[in-house]
């Protein structure tokens, strides 16, 4: 939470964003304290698993690239590859997957 909490005022003063987050406003939402400074988070209704995302195609619809098992010319990036959701926002992990989706397809369309 530190880590992304900071890079999102790094990405927020780059583009000139201002953070109107009110903290004192939604107070029922747990919180934890990380060194000086305190976060808030509660959990929303994520959707994933539509396209589990997994070892192979018996068990899974699309690899850890998110391609498609069956259509091998299909990239499906997305929430829907995730086996299980945590307890958090999957925005980060789902910003991972899709980079890394998009280096598998640069390599495959420059080779």
């Amino acid at each position: 939470m530190a880590a992304a909490s900071r890079f999102a005022r790094e990405v927020f003063a780059h583009a000139g964003i201002e953070d109107c987050t009110d903290p004192a406003a939604g107070n029922w939402f747990p919180s934890v304290t990380y060194g000086d400074d305190e976060f808030r988070y509660h959990g929303m209704g994520h959707f994933a698993g539509t396209h589990i995302m997994g070892d192979s195609p018996e068990t899974s619809v699309v690899d850890a690239d998110q391609r498609s098992w069956e259509h091998r010319n299909l990239f499906i990036a997305g929430a829907g590859s995730f086996p299980t959701m945590g307890t958090s926002n999957p925005t980060l992990t789902l910003a991972a997957l899709t980079l890394r989706t998009a280096e598998r397809l640069v390599k495959e369309l420059t080779t």
